[in-house]
């Protein structure tokens, strides 16, 4: 990161607080995509800070929400085992039980106490099996029955992710137009200044007036007669 970029960044934290980052993102990532951002778009001014705030700020939410596109198929496959786990461990504990109250009431021999203690060790192996569902990789298709149940949740991320990016298109094209009006402003303003240097240089080089030639004229008679009247009687 340059230093330029660094004074950026740290002008940005200065002026709009800390990021929109949440506790389970990397505030490093976000740092990484707004100097890259920064870098790439180069702002001149406060106003082009704000407008390329705007846009990293819709990018980063777009890849949020999209991230939690997948995560809620994840969510809703996980919770699909966990309720198949419950239900096979009530199934399985209302049995054992069921042969535990048995065996009490009726063992008198040894082996009855030893089948009481097989029964004992078969329940904690149920209860280690259903445990075990919850950490088996889900299948495709479990994948595909969890994206069925959480279609409206899709759907409004849809509906997010459409509504960051018209935000995003947007601080993109304001700062576009913005760069655009400076554009033309420093084109006039250039071409203000190159014009009035052209008159000042133009008034410089054009010749001075030449001397009058009237004067000149008028004198010449009374000149001739002034030499008539000089001169010597004969």
């Amino acid at each position: 990161m340059s230093h330029d970029h660094e004074q950026t960044l740290d002008r940005s934290k200065a002026l709009f607080g800390p990021p929109p980052v949440l506790s389970t993102e990397e505030p490093k990532q976000f740092d990484g995509l707004f100097d890259q951002v920064i870098a790439c778009l180069k702002p001149q001014d406060t106003v082009e800070l704000i407008l390329i705030r705007h846009f990293v700020y819709a990018l980063w939410e777009i890849e949020r929400l999209t991230r939690y596109g997948t995560v809620s198929i994840e969510r809703w496959s996980r919770e699909t085992l966990q309720l198949r786990a419950q239900q096979e461990k009530l199934q399985k504990a209302r049995k054992e039980d069921l042969a535990w109250k048995n065996a009490e009431k009726n063992f008198t021999q040894p082996a009855d106490i030893a089948r009481l203690v097989a029964l004992e060790d078969s329940f904690s192996e149920v209860l280690t099996d259903t445990d075990e569902i919850m950490e088996r990789r889900a299948t495709e298709f479990e994948h595909n029955r969890a994206f069925g149940q959480g279609i409206l949740f899709q759907e409004r991320l849809d509906k997010l992710i459409a509504s960051r990016m018209s935000r995003r298109n947007d601080a993109l094209q304001q700062l576009e137009h913005y760069r655009a009006g400076l554009g033309q402003l420093a084109q006039k303003a250039a071409s203000e200044i190159l014009d009035a240097e052209f008159d000042e240089i133009k008034g410089q080089l054009e010749p001075s007036a030449a001397p009058s030639l009237t004067h000149s004229k008028e004198s010449a008679p009374n000149d001739v007669a002034t030499q008539d009247h000089s001169e010597p009687a004969q």
